[in-house]
């Protein structure tokens, strides 16, 4: 039996610098639920979500295959259950993929998103991918603490993304990062279906 409890709440996306509360300093958690065991209270939160890959800043949660996706936690008053926090990265639409792995339990978490884009051609954007990040701490009693972070806010490609996106899905020799897409300088170029251009050297469509 899964409880959601009045506890549970959720914060702003990463690197919006809100501080958490009592004076400590420390940014608040992305989300938490929390109950009241032998007096005390045990408080599930997720602490952080990042994207590490080629041109992602420390706070992105956007992403692209092949990038790890980062999740740490942690349960406080009681340190010793953060090795059962379990973990989830649940695909949202038939477009995403499941993660890698599936399921993982511990303080902290890496997973791999996967795509199901498909490769038919079309005349507008590719939908983006995005997860929805479900952590929860099984407890005696059948009780469970549960937080889940929705994916618009969390862990949802942005546009350059899903464009980087479709050059992996087609496998193609040239596979853009972050820094080679660009708004383009010329009105006369194509964008296509995205407002953003993929470019083999930085700033090539700024030439004249």
């Amino acid at each position: 039996m899964v409880l959601l409890l009045a506890g549970c709440t959720c914060s702003k996306r990463p690197g919006s610098g809100e501080e958490g509360t009592g004076g400590s300093g420390e940014p608040a958690p992305l989300g938490q639920d929390s109950t009241r065991r032998d007096g005390e209270e045990l408080v599930l939160e997720v602490l952080d979500v990042a994207v590490e890959g080629e041109g992602a800043e420390a706070s992105r949660t956007s992403f692209v295959t092949g990038e790890s996706i980062t999740a740490r936690g942690r349960v406080r008053n009681a340190e010793e259950l953060d090795s059962r926090i379990q973990w989830s990265l649940q695909p949202v639409g038939p477009h995403t993929g499941p993660a890698a792995p599936a399921s993982k339990e511990g303080r902290e978490v890496v997973f791999q998103a996967s795509s199901r884009v498909g490769t038919k051609g079309n005349r507008e954007p590719n939908p983006p991918l995005e997860y929805e990040l479900v952590a929860s701490l099984p407890l005696e009693g059948g009780e469970t603490l549960e937080v889940r972070l929705s994916p618009t806010t969390f862990l949802r490609q942005e546009e350059d993304d899903v464009l980087r996106q479709e050059y992996l899905d087609f496998g193609t020799r040239f596979q853009p990062g972050r820094a080679l897409l660009s708004i383009p300088g010329r009105p006369v170029l194509n964008t296509g279906n995205y407002t953003v251009i993929a470019e083999s050297e930085a700033g090539d469509s700024r030439a004249c």
